[in-house]
């Protein structure tokens, strides 16, 4: 997961599609590091569902405006 990230972002910043986009993606990409590293991922699935659910919404709101 954390290399796809890291690869998504180096392959916005070629092409440069959108600034939002990237900021989404750094976002989750330090979520994911922060989560990794309290290990909630592990321990608590529904914390996941929701932070997943809520990077979602962001992106698609990201998408429409």
């Amino acid at each position: 997961m954390f290399s796809l990230m890291l690869l998504l972002l180096f392959e916005i910043s070629i092409n440069s599609l959108s600034f939002q986009i990237a900021v989404i993606l750094i976002i989750w990409l330090l979520l994911e590091l922060f989560l990794f590293s309290a290990k909630i991922l592990t321990e608590n699935i529904k914390i996941k569902v929701i932070i997943k659910n809520i990077f979602y919404i962001l992106f698609i709101i990201s998408f429409s405006s």
